[in-house]
């Protein structure tokens, strides 16, 4: 799903100034039709979801027009779906140098960033794009990355502002399982936030509130796997004999 959505919006992109450039540029025959081959190419390649030869094209694409500033923008994305965060963020920071009020860019850049460890700098860029659109979904990265440089405080307010946010049970995300074959599921945004406070709180050895954080996140969704592996261990603590240490290990991926 989130490739046919990167899809869609690489189209968009590219093709949103393309109809308005064939009606002003009607000179240069050779060179147009060039594009135009290149174009086609570019779009059957989206069609089939062969962002290879798409991003070969648009490579091509850049070469003919330079001065279509979108076309950067595209080729951005398809790094991103490709998995090639390093030069997402080579080429995001790019084009945010020319246009720092590109907000898709600078969503770009905060992704790939946050895929490869570069947390601070995630941070910064997702601080800034909920600045900017107050988009719940960049609080919950923002919540998860203060989680990860252990700014307990800050992390813990930022989820408490998600949970209490209106609908917020409505809206979905994607999260991983923690399995190997690195498997996602669809969970409420609400239940995904609870989870993490869960965490945050075991961490803090507040297992009363995890507790509770848990069981409010699997009724929300009663298959969110995170939340009932990580009740599944505070029970276990629990369980185990109060004269011996417990050698049970958390859940390798609690959040």
């Amino acid at each position: 799903m989130k490739k046919i959505l990167l899809i869609t919006c690489i189209f968009i992109y590219t093709f949103g100034f393309t109809q308005k450039n064939n009606v002003q540029n009607n000179t240069n025959t050779n060179s147009d039709n060039g594009y135009a081959i290149k174009e086609k190419v570019f779009r059957e390649a989206l069609k089939y979801a062969d962002l290879t030869v798409a991003k070969s094209a648009l490579f091509e694409m850049i070469a003919l027009k330079p001065s279509e500033k979108t076309l950067k923008d595209s080729l951005a994305l398809i790094y991103i779906n490709l998995g090639q965060p390093q030069q997402a963020i080579l080429l995001s920071r790019e084009i945010l140098q020319n246009d720092p009020t590109n907000i898709a860019m600078l969503e770009v850049k905060a992704i790939a960033e946050q895929s490869i460890g570069m947390t601070k700098e995630a941070l910064v860029d997702y601080e800034t794009l909920f600045s900017k659109q107050k988009n719940i979904f960049h609080l919950y990265q923002i919540a998860t990355l203060q989680y990860d440089l252990k700014r307990m405080a800050e992390c813990n307010a930022s989820l408490d502002q998600i949970i209490s946010a209106q609908d917020v049970e409505k809206q979905q995300i994607n999260v991983g399982t923690g399995q190997q074959n690195n498997a996602q599921q669809k969970i409420s945004l609400k239940a995904a936030a609870l989870n993490v406070k869960g965490v945050l709180a075991m961490d803090l050895n507040e297992i009363n509130i995890a507790k509770q954080c848990f069981t409010e996140a699997l009724k929300l969704n009663q298959d969110f796997v995170l939340a009932r592996n990580n009740m599944q261990y505070i029970e276990s603590k629990n369980q185990a004999p109060a004269a011996k240490t417990s050698t049970t290990n958390p859940p390798s991926n609690k959040k």
